[in-house]
């Protein structure tokens, strides 16, 4: 088996910083850097039944989750929002929102979480892939207190990709056998 080890090296040169990385993960699923944040590291144990989040300087993991048959691990997250907070995905269908005072979902219950797409740039907007029925799946955006879809169920959406700005939005659907892309000004729902 492979060891691996992660090491940061300044810009403009200088000595390797290698960072401990805690112990009885075996896999690293996602290796993160966001502008402002520190490093995070996604990290499943070797039944891959436990997957742990980790940043660089921290003790103790940023979130754990655990499944007595499989980890599915999200490609999409965990990403940090603006202000700090952590949106990663906590459970098989639940996408939720970490701060300093606590945890909520992001998503309500009857709408299956799929993807992070982002957030708007100030933060108070999250966008993720989702859907009210297994077959079916559309944008939704979640504020504080309220969670709405942006595009139609029946549309049957693959895939979203958000600006860095958090204002414009390619949407992909699927027909038959093509693929649509539309660009859209990203929902304002204030």
């Amino acid at each position: 088996n492979a060891k691996t080890r992660f090491g940061i090296v300044p810009t403009k040169g200088g000595k390797t910083r290698w960072l401990d990385m805690p112990k009885g993960y075996e896999y690293v699923a996602q290796v993160s850097w966001q502008k402002g944040h520190t490093p995070t590291f996604t990290l499943v144990d070797r039944l891959q039944k436990k997957l742990s989040v980790w940043a660089d300087g921290t003790a103790e993991p940023l979130a754990t989750r655990e499944d007595a048959a499989w980890i599915d691990v999200d490609e999409s997250s965990p990403r940090f929002t603006p202000e700090g907070a952590l949106l990663w995905q906590s459970d098989v269908e639940r996408l939720e929102l970490r701060t300093k005072q606590g945890s909520r979902s992001v998503n309500p219950p009857d709408v299956r979480y799929q993807k992070l797409i982002g957030t708007s740039k100030d933060g108070t907007e999250v966008f993720f892939l989702g859907g009210k029925r297994p077959t079916a799946s559309s944008v939704f955006v979640a504020k504080a207190s309220s969670v709405m879809p942006v595009t139609d169920e029946a549309k049957n959406v693959t895939d979203a990709i958000l600006s860095p700005d958090g204002r414009h939005m390619a949407v992909f659907t699927t027909g038959l056998d093509a693929w649509r892309c539309a660009s859209c000004q990203a929902p304002r729902t204030s």
